[in-house]
């Protein structure tokens, strides 16, 4: 079995810890291949980030095409996995859909917590409605950093509140890590009497994606992830402008 796993960004260092959680936990006779897309943000954080991102998601799968098992899209907003189902018959997981259902089958209320602002939050929950899950998410918890920042600021006592938060104040019995970037942290959180399952999105979603395989199941043909319609592809794709666009407008505030 073979299994692969896409950053829909392009950071090295996020795609190498994607990795280094995905090596702990796959089985050992299990074979994982690690990529990030190759082209687009560096961190996914909003909707124009998001938009790419599924196109150079597409792009990788395509790429890779009939050389693995089941794909996993290692990104807590599953960008493109609803299109990554259309065109692959192979079981396609995203650690969002992934983490959120795990949490309501060992638990009744879970809390995301990841990294931003008001819009993560918002995001977040639109993605939580349209699983059909918003009755089970007691909050979306957002901490004040980036997701780049977390590869280089501790933020281990900031998620330690948010949990206990999480719990005290909004009664959540699970808790979901709400971005990739922090895959690999439970072991370093001081949690006292607070014995709550904390869910890594890259662990569970590897997990379950070895979990299909196993059991046989392949993605559903039938109704919402049927083949596309068969329509007429004009024109070669260009990101120049859009690239220049985002490099001069999105880029520079992201340095200040």
């Amino acid at each position: 079995m073979k299994i692969l796993i896409i950053n829909p960004n392009t950071s090295v260092s996020i795609t190498e810890r994607i990795r280094h959680t995905a090596e702990q936990y796959v089985s050992h006779e299990t074979l994982i291949e690690v990529v990030n897309v190759s082209f687009g943000s560096t961190a996914i954080e909003g909707h124009l980030d998001g938009a790419i991102a599924q196109i150079a998601v597409l792009e990788k799968l395509i790429e890779h095409i009939n050389s693995y098992d089941a794909a996993v899209i290692a990104c807590a907003w599953d960008e493109g996995l609803w299109a990554a189902r259309e065109i692959l018959e192979v079981p396609v997981v995203g650690i969002g859909e992934a983490a959120f259902h795990i949490a309501c089958l060992i638990g009744y209320k879970f809390s995301v917590i990841t990294t931003g602002g008001a819009k993560d939050v918002s995001i977040t929950w639109d993605l939580i409605r349209r699983y059909g899950l918003e009755s089970r998410c007691a909050s979306v918890q957002v901490l004040p950093v980036s997701v780049l920042g977390v590869l280089d600021e501790d933020i281990t006592i900031l998620v330690e509140k948010a949990v206990e938060d999480a719990v005290g104040v909004y009664g959540a019995d699970v808790i979901c890590l709400g971005c990739a970037s922090m895959t690999g942290m439970i072991d370093k959180l001081i949690l006292g009497n607070i014995k709550v399952p904390i869910i890594d999105g890259i662990k569970e979603g590897v997990l379950l994606a070895e979990i299909l395989c196993r059991a046989g199941l392949k993605t559903s043909k039938v109704g919402m992830f049927s083949r596309p319609t068969l329509n007429i592809f004009n024109g070669q794709p260009n990101m120049v402008n859009l690239k220049n666009w985002y490099t001069k407008h999105i880029g520079l505030e992201k340095k200040e």
